[in-house]
């Protein structure tokens, strides 16, 4: 990711940023390319976000078409959109968002890509992506480097994920002493997708400090896997499956049933506006943060609960 020559006109419209976290910073962000998968609630927030900050090239993909349930948090369709493939309808309002940066669509879906698609980002991105998706893209960018996220919402609940490959992530970190600033060089490690979910839950010491969501995750991954969807928002005949699909994860794992309440399955439906926002701004602002290589980035997990507002970081490693 090579640094690029800022222009007088980016310098003026990014001339907050550049005094928030440096030229350099900006350079390395506005050389930057990042794919987007899933024009879900969340995905429309991460695309927001990183288009206004001003990345050189932002791809999104989805193969599916916008129906008539696509309103309330995906804010960049419109009515005029319904049976318009969802990537393509997203293109012209996230330009019009931020006319400096390159917007392309992708309408294939993500599984039919070969790894050499994903090593061409300099950032990938899922979301709303079924779980096996998710592990392969993951490995993919791990072994070539590519940042990589993943996350979704439910409800009130929403998570992210965080890697950054191989080998060491290196950032700079603004610190004070005696009242005066330095950039500091430091580095960072992380663990693969896989790894992060496959800890085994038998042997694992902390259980009880493990966030709750990280439960909630668990079960909406193997719901994801076992039916290719998520809970429908009106049927309590998937509210019985959530907590089916809970019950039989707790007894793999020898675990307390009572460590993850049944209730979270009357809080997990649709997708909610203001829990989109604040998952996608804290996901954008990471994504920023991996590029632009300035400031501590989150690792791995970052869970979101609607219910009592509180944002949880848990790190595997």
């Amino acid at each position: 990711m090579a640094a690029r020559v800022i222009s007088e006109a980016e310098a003026a419209k990014y001339d907050r940023q550049i005094r928030l976290w440096g030229l350099d910073a900006q350079k390395r962000l506005q050389a930057s390319t990042v794919l987007v998968v899933g024009m879900c609630g969340l995905g429309a927030e991460v695309c927001k976000n990183i288009a206004l900050a001003g990345i050189k090239q932002l791809t999104v993909m989805d193969n599916r078409c916008v129906t008539g349930e696509e309103y309330g948090a995906k804010f960049l369709l419109l009515p005029s959109d319904i049976g318009k493939n969802r990537a393509e309808a997203c293109v012209s309002r996230l330009k019009e968002l931020n006319p400096m940066v390159e917007i392309l669509s992708d309408v294939d879906s993500v599984d039919e890509k070969q790894d050499s698609y994903f090593a061409q980002y300099d950032v990938v991105c899922l979301t709303g992506c079924i779980p096996h998706i998710m592990k392969r893209v993951s490995r993919i960018c791990h072994h070539h480097g590519v940042k990589f996220f993943c996350g979704d919402t439910w409800g009130y609940f929403g998570y992210f994920f965080t890697d950054f490959g191989s080998h060491p992530h290196q950032y700079v970190e603004e610190e004070t002493k005696k009242e005066e600033s330095t950039l500091v060089k430091k580095e960072i490690s992380f663990v693969s997708l896989t790894t992060a979910l496959n800890f085994d839950l038998t042997k694992y010491k902390n259980v009880k400090r493990l966030p709750t969501l990280y439960f909630v995750l668990q079960v909406f991954l193997s719901f994801f896997e076992s039916f290719g969807r998520y809970p429908y928002t009106t049927s309590h005949d998937d509210t019985e499956r959530l907590m089916s699909v809970k019950e039989d994860l707790f007894d793999q794992w020898k675990l307390d049933q009572s460590i993850l309440e049944d209730s979270f399955a009357r809080h997990c439906k649709a997708e909610l506006s203001p829990v989109c926002a604040i998952v996608g701004g804290v996901l954008g602002q990471e994504i920023i943060k991996a590029v632009s290589g300035r400031g501590h980035p989150l690792d791995n997990f970052f869970f979101y609960n609607g219910i009592d507002g509180s944002g949880i970081v848990h790190q595997f490693n």
